[in-house]
């Protein structure tokens, strides 16, 4: 419960916080340390400024404009470095050339940019999430309650014909 204020509107936070911990505390006691924690820490109070500010941690508005609210890009740069590399310790030679052939890889993308060059293309399956993102996830059902349709885990192949009938669904 208390991960869901991540999404709760900023303005709007100290008051969850303080309904949070009151239906906390008469269900499980116990958690007064954990709530005072989170409180002093992350959302603060008359007295006292939090060490993260909500700023730092709310996802709201992220959510409502339809951004990323992980640092999958951060972890895809990672790994291809990691990739390049292909081993434990490289020599300083090693790095410098990589990360000068990564600056020139930047610098091309860049450049492109600016002069007007159309993004690289997407592969079928990126597409094919980024029209389901538009998608809502709730159907209805034949009984006519609301119900989450999963996608399962399956084979590549499998998935993205899933993913394409998720897509060709209508709401």
């Amino acid at each position: 419960m208390i991960t869901a204020l991540a999404f709760a509107p900023r303005e709007d936070i100290p008051e969850y916080c303080d309904d949070l911990r009151q239906f906390l505390l008469e269900a499980y006691p116990e958690s007064l340390e954990l709530l005072n924690y989170f409180r002093d820490t992350y959302v603060g109070s008359q007295f006292l400024s939090p060490r993260f500010p909500s700023h730092l941690w709310n996802f709201h508005a992220r959510v409502l404009n339809k951004q990323a609210r992980t640092n999958n890009l951060v972890k895809r740069f990672n790994h291809g470095l990691n990739t390049r590399v292909a081993c434990h310790h490289p020599t300083i030679s090693r790095l410098v050339h990589l990360f000068k052939d990564e600056q020139a890889k930047c610098d091309k993308g860049m450049h492109n940019h600016y002069v007007g060059c159309p993004p690289p293309r997407k592969a079928k399956l990126y597409k094919l999430i980024d029209a389901r993102r538009n998608i809502s996830p709730m159907k209805k059902n034949h009984v006519g309650r609301l119900r989450k349709q999963p996608i399962r885990a399956a084979e590549p192949k499998q998935k993205r014909a899933r993913i394409e009938d998720l897509v060709t669904q209508e709401c």
